[in-house]
């Protein structure tokens, strides 16, 4: 009996001028090759956080929208939220 498990990237999606990045992922254990079990998470990557354990599709989106403007707008935000 192999009981393995593997991750995968359902969908990702940039939201908000500040380029969040909201990313769904199932994580399947499967018994012998036969799923028996499916759980989605979701989470959200924000431009001051290091993407380096991401994939590369992931890692790609995040560089491809997070400009140091974004970046500076992002920490001005953080640093100002109610403004």
């Amino acid at each position: 009996m192999a009981i393995t498990t593997e991750t995968i990237l359902v969908s990702t999606k940039v939201v908000t001028e500040h380029k969040l990045v909201q990313i769904a992922e199932d994580i399947i254990t499967k018994d012998d090759g036969v799923e028996t079990k499916r759980v989605r998470f979701r989470r959200v990557l924000t431009p001051d956080m290091t993407i380096t354990g991401e994939s590369s599709e992931i890692q790609t989106i995040c560089n491809d929208n997070w400009t140091q403007t974004i970046k500076d707008n992002w920490a001005t935000k953080q640093a100002n939220p109610f403004t």
